[in-house]
């Protein structure tokens, strides 16, 4: 055993690189805080330079650590893996890449001491009279290159960087090791070639739809060789701009209108996939830039059309394909449910293939395989979404096929939103961390750090809501409020629910936190409720005076995300629908 502190004092001196990164300075600053809120003791950071002791903990690669003959090879720590690894009265966390080390020293905070991190204003940090740890010779090493729990609220770097997500969507900087830049995302081929600029002049380098050239919603021509010299200038373009780049996305906009025009007919046919054309053209754009960025992979989206794998053409080594289940059901595992994971194909107007083929066909051929999940509900973000029992098997299923990195897309509308989607973040944070983590234990820690007294009637709730799922109730993410698993008799003992924890809430945070999780409930009501319902008008004014409360600035998604008042207007109405 090390003892790291007792009441107060520590013999333990925490060491760094003379020529430290600014990464590394941070995660031996962090560590240094963090004993100090456990302990009260204060460690001190020093450099390699001074002579080695018996009483040190060693951060990231430094003079000491090669003293005592520690190396850990790339294979086995990867990029973001750490070692964390006691000898004698020495611990050691030392990490992979620019991020390792830090992930390293959360992980041993969180792990052996018992911290946590659940939102950016709610942590649990335990006091210890005596810090003690047993002997440790650990390394780990992340299965997913790539991981976010993406709600557009909240991209606080802090909560980010010590759950260790490091997605585009996050506010990490050098200080946190950075991050995976997407620059550009997705949906892309308008800012490759803009119809504005191109479309009267080029209407060639655009979509043929049944006969003629499309300027709205359209895709582009990928047998058209101008458009490829084109977009491989627009990519070159784009790296210049911005050296951190790790991904660039060229792929299909978010609509259909495939071209048809001879080439390209004659290629997807060839392929029994669209995907044919897509890749043969996304091949060549990482071709042309794999010499000179080695670094630089070329991401496009198997999206509706594209989905289906080619028949021959193989994606390229610095090429990422990520997979999209947004027609799946989200109540059941996705290599459970019983209602067919059917793909709906634009070009017959039928439903047909699997996405489970999808998925494993996918495996086998992409050395890079991603996926874009969803985990929320996108016409209701404020609406209940009964998703967490698949959230972990699902998880698992991917990384079976070869995943390689997980984007969970909750909700893209800016603004605070309700729901449980802070429980919801972190458990997903963890379970991309580590896809075997207790997630039973993870719900039960959140629920006691963030709802407090209240916590116990709030599981209530999680467990009464996720109890009205069956074999035969399937979860979509554009579920109205009409949705069985609402039925008036979940509703009422979930307002039941929600009273008791108002009650027993032991001050005004938790008590505006119990009610932000109530709006939930309160919204189905409202917007199922007859419009010529006696009370209803003062019902929906105090609804939407809570609503701002809680500083909440979505009710309705998609083209209403941005309009709060005509979402409140058609509630208002009775409408939920439109």
């Amino acid at each position: 055993m090390l003892e790291l502190a007792r009441l107060k004092e520590t013999p333990y001196v925490i060491i760094i690189s003379k020529n430290a990164p600014k990464y590394e300075i941070h995660a031996a600053e962090e560590l240094s805080r963090f004993l100090y809120k456990i302990s009260g003791a204060r460690f001190p950071i020093d450099f390699d330079n001074m002579k080695l002791c018996e009483y040190e903990i060693i951060i990231g690669k430094n003079r000491h650590l090669d003293m005592l003959n520690v190396e850990v090879s790339k294979e086995k720590i990867g990029n973001e893996g750490y070692l964390l690894k006691t000898i004698e009265k020495k611990l050691i966390i030392m990490g992979g890449g620019k991020r390792g080390t830090l992930y390293g020293v959360y992980s041993f905070l969180e792990e052996y001491l018992g911290c946590r991190w659940f939102t950016e204003d709610c942590s649990s940090i335990p006091k210890r009279d005596v810090i003690k740890i047993k002997e440790l010779d650990i390394i780990f090493k992340p299965v997913l290159e790539s991981r976010e729990p993406y709600y557009a609220s909240y991209p606080e770097a802090d909560w980010n960087v010590k759950n260790k997500c490091n997605g585009n969507s996050a506010n990490l900087n050098e200080l946190h090791g950075g991050k995976i830049v997407h620059d550009p995302f997705v949906h892309t081929f308008n800012m490759i070639i803009s119809p504005d600029e191109y479309f009267d002049e080029h209407p060639e380098y655009f979509s043929l739809v049944k006969g003629f050239r499309v300027k709205e919603n359209t895709q582009l021509c990928l047998t058209n060789p101008d458009v490829l010299e084109l977009t491989k200038e627009k990519i070159k373009e784009w790296i210049t701009a911005n050296p951190d780049i790790s991904i660039i996305s060229v792929s299909q906009n978010d609509c259909l209108n495939f071209c048809e025009c001879d080439e390209c007919k004659k290629i997807d046919d060839y392929e029994q996939s669209h995907m044919g054309t897509m890749l043969r053209f996304v091949n060549s754009i990482a071709e042309s830039i794999e010499k000179d960025y080695p670094d630089i992979a070329i991401e496009t989206l198997a999206y509706v059309y594209t989905r289906k794998p080619p028949l021959y053409t193989r994606p390229h080594p610095n090429v990422i394909v990520r997979l999209c289940s947004i027609e799946c059901c989200f109540s059941h595992p996705l290599n459970q449910c019983k209602n067919p994971l059917i793909v709906f194909d634009v070009a017959e107007g039928t439903k047909t293939g699997d996405f489970l083929n999808d998925l494993t066909e996918w495996g086998k051929i992409c050395n890079r395989l991603y996926i874009w999940d969803y985990v929320a509900n996108y016409s209701h973000p404020l609406m209940p979404h009964p998703n967490f029992k698949v959230l972990q098997p699902n998880i698992k299923f991917f990384i079976e096929n070869n995943v390689k990195g997980i984007f969970e897309q909750g909700y893209s509308y800016t603004g605070k939103s309700g729901e449980l989607n802070l429980l919801k973040r972190y458990i997903l944070a963890k379970l991309l961390w580590n896809p075997d983590y207790d997630i039973e234990k993870g719900i039960n820690e959140f629920l006691a750090g963030y709802y407090g007294l209240a916590a116990p009637m709030i599981k209530k709730y999680f467990d009464l809501l996720h109890a009205q799922i069956n074999d035969d109730v399937h979860l979509g993410l554009d579920d109205p409020p009409t949705a069985v698993y609402l039925n008036q008799k979940f509703l009422d003992q979930a307002e039941i629910l929600f009273e008791e924890a108002k009650k027993i809430a032991e001050n005004e945070i938790i008590l505006q936190r119990v009610k932000t999780a109530e709006l939930s409930i309160r919204y189905v009501k409202l917007a199922v409720m007859p419009k010529e319902t006696s009370g209803r008008e003062t019902l929906l004014d105090e609804f939407f005076k809570d609503i701002l409360s809680a500083n909440i600035e979505v009710i309705r998604g998609h083209h209403l995300s941005k309009n709060p008042k005509k979402a409140e207007e058609l509630l208002r109405m009775g409408k939920f629908w439109e």
